[in-house]
């Protein structure tokens, strides 16, 4: 891999680059407030199955919350890639990642889930 990523013009880098620190900025957002809501205190539960519900709620809140700080060490990860010039490779095949996939997707770190059937 070359270092300084050859078919991605510094343009196109440039506005990944700027693609991957708003994502982080909307995933840290949404990372903060997922936080502050499981953090909430318990309401009064009137029977048991409004306990249930809560309880569920609650679950999904902290698959959301993983979920989204899994998407955070997604997007730092291709940002240290960026800086290490090997941004827009496949981690797996060494293959350029596609343009149209890298928008869509920046902080994509593999062709896809089809190139992973070997």
């Amino acid at each position: 891999m070359a270092s300084s990523s050859p078919h991605l013009s510094p343009v196109q880098l440039a506005l990944l680059d700027d693609a991957l620190r708003q994502r982080l900025i909307e995933t840290d957002g949404r990372i903060a407030a997922l936080a502050e809501s499981l953090k909430a205190r318990p309401p009064c539960f009137a029977d048991a199955v409004e306990r249930s519900s809560y309880e569920m709620q609650h679950t999904l809140v902290e698959k959301r919350l993983e979920q989204e700080q899994q998407r955070r060490t997604q997007i730092l990860r291709a940002i240290k890639r960026m800086s290490e010039g090997e941004y827009g490779y496949c981690e797996r095949s060494g293959e350029p990642i596609p343009l149209a996939r890298l928008k869509a997707l920046p902080e994509a770190t593999t062709l896809g889930p089809e190139a992973e059937t070997d």
